[in-house]
């Protein structure tokens, strides 16, 4: 905290605020928090896209709009575009998903996932082999993410790619049961 700028304090401080009764489950006081942060912040970077985490859980429309928010301030924040594409998934528009996707992509191609919500997206409209090749980045770019491991098997399988599927699937499997040893 000594470390942090004056003018960063407060708004850390609220956000953590937010995020703590979010965690905790209370669902007035998170609002409430959400809803100073905002008004404080409005113009402060992943303010919106954090709010629109929080309201997604409950109301799907005020989160995407939160979302979009936060890209009027950042039009390549990464998070946002992926988190959007993700969303229009969800609703069946396939080609907005992934042209919001690709934006993603373009704007951090470091991030890999960017390239597992492309490589997925893709491979689920028939577009297998470009996903694939977007799955195989994000599995170069975070060889320990078990979901890209189980997207990049799931692509293959839709290849036919049998032998590929069944390490990659073996792959996930290792990696969920460490991750539980570890929790325990």
């Amino acid at each position: 905290p000594e470390e942090l700028l004056p003018g960063d304090k407060d708004l850390i401080e609220r956000a953590g605020r937010a995020v703590c009764a979010m965690a905790l489950r209370d669902p007035n006081a998170a609002q409430t928090a959400f809803a100073e942060l905002v008004a404080a912040y409005p113009k402060a970077p992943n303010v919106h896209y954090l709010y629109g985490s929080y309201l997604s859980a409950s109301d799907r429309d005020a989160g995407l709009q939160e979302y979009r928010k936060e890209l009027e301030l950042n039009p390549k924040h990464t998070e946002a575009l992926a988190t959007i594409a993700l969303e229009y998934e969800a609703r069946g528009e396939m080609d907005t998903a992934i042209s919001y996707a690709k934006r993603s992509v373009e704007a951090d191609g470091q991030f890999f996932g960017a390239h597992a919500v492309l490589g997925k997206l893709l491979a689920g409209n028939g577009q297998v082999e470009q996903g694939i090749q977007e799955l195989e980045i994000a599995r170069q770019q975070a060889p320990d993410s078990s979901q890209v491991h189980f997207s990049l098997a799931t692509a293959y399988s839709l290849a036919g790619k049998k032998q590929e599927a069944a390490r990659e699937r073996a792959e996930f499997a290792r990696l969920r049961k460490l991750a539980s040893e570890t929790d325990q």
